[in-house]
């Protein structure tokens, strides 16, 4: 099965396989399109703007929040408040969209197919569970 380490390097590519950019979904800009976008915002370019620029990869909120990180810092804020109903989380789709995200990084990372697949520990346990308790009921 494949470790959280292991999931964890897939993500960020520090596994020492090619670069990942653009296929993995995480990633949407780089370092030097954080340093472009501030420098063009610097030099003046309205934020619509720079968004176009960005058109297909990232949206005029996500250019929002690199040129005023203050902004970012009030909306995970309000978002705290927020969630304290419930409103945000739930388990089941977390559960698939962490099953589909793993799925992808399987087909992007040959190397996390090794070995057992998940809930094979959960079916080695209760057929382990099985043969101790014998013909008992």
């Amino acid at each position: 099965m494949a470790t959280r380490t292991q999931w964890h390097t897939a993500r960020i590519n520090t596994a020492g396989s090619p670069s990942t950019f653009g296929i993995d979904k995480r990633v949407k800009l780089t370092d030097d399109d954080h340093a472009r976008i501030l420098s063009l915002h610097r030099a003046g370019t309205a934020t619509r703007e720079i968004a176009r620029q960005f058109e297909g990869i990232c949206s005029r909120r996500m250019i929002q929040f690199i040129i005023d990180p203050a902004k970012l810092a009030r909306q995970k804020e309000y978002y705290k408040e927020r969630r304290k109903d419930g409103r945000y989380y739930s388990t089941d789709k977390q559960r698939e969209a962490i099953r589909k995200h793993r799925a992808h990084l399987r087909e992007i990372h040959p190397e996390l197919n090794e070995g057992p697949k998940p809930g094979d520990a959960i079916r080695h346990y209760n057929e382990g569970r099985k043969h101790t308790q014998g013909g008992q009921k």
